[in-house]
């Protein structure tokens, strides 16, 4: 062997060497990040109890994470969580613009579902981000908006003229109890809808969820770019 190989043989030797340490920081720098992770993550006591929080008025509600939200309209806001008595506090809601935010920075895990009731005047939009589901009970509104893009369910029963349906995730939408003049429902994702509408049904379907219609719409309009379908349910 000449001295160039021996060299070039050293040279590899060394890069092997910075490339095994420079992996096994990787890994050290990961492993401690998921130790961290899992050592913060606060565990529920297992000891129900509920809250009632004051707040302000509002007509709109958004929730990013795994909660179980009912709604219903009532004359007076109100607010009630009923969890873990540890991780309640952990649960941040607020209203700010007239829209209710209902969210947690926290990690935490329960055997419970993290449960919210609330009561209030009116309502015209809801957006969920997060894994839990959303029932609103009793609406009577000239127009309200249903989206979701998380995984949740979003469900309603009650009166309104104008309707807005959009899916961006996996979860579904079932307000066939929600009777609507008009709806305009339109999935990008995976999740499906089921709705009642009496006069106008517009339909926009570019994933693979599907759309499933109760009532005799006058006017029915479809634009499907996707594998889902949109059918009158019998």
């Amino acid at each position: 062997m000449n001295q160039t190989e021996i060299t070039e043989k050293k040279i590899m030797k060394q890069l092997s060497i910075i490339l095994i340490l420079a992996l096994m920081v990787s890994s050290a720098v990961q492993a401690d990040g998921l130790f961290g992770l899992f050592k913060d993550r606060v565990k529920g006591s297992g000891d129900i109890t509920s809250e009632s929080r004051d707040i302000s008025e509002f007509e709109r509600i958004k929730s990013t994470g795994s909660f179980d939200i009912y709604v219903d309209v009532g004359p007076e806001p109100s607010l009630t969580i009923t969890f873990d008595d540890n991780l309640i506090e952990l649960i941040e809601t607020d209203v700010s613009g007239k829209t209710l935010y209902i969210d947690s920075d926290a990690s935490f895990r329960s055997k419970y579902n993290c449960k919210i009731e609330i009561t209030v005047p009116s309502l015209e939009y809801v957006k969920l981000s997060g894994s839990g589901d959303v029932v609103v009970n009793n609406l009577k509104a000239e127009f309200f908006e249903y989206a979701v893009s998380g995984s949740g369910d979003l469900s309603a029963s009650g009166e309104v003229k104008e309707l807005e349906l959009t899916i961006s995730g996996s979860g579904d939408i079932d307000v066939r109890e929600l009777k609507a003049e008009d709806v305009y429902a339109k999935i990008s994702g995976s999740g499906d809808i089921k709705l009642y509408a009496s006069n106008l049904l517009d339909g926009h379907i570019s994933g693979s969820g599907d759309i499933t219609y109760y009532g005799n719409p006058k006017h029915v309009d479809r634009m499907i770019s996707g594998s889902g379908s949109m059918r009158k349910k019998r």
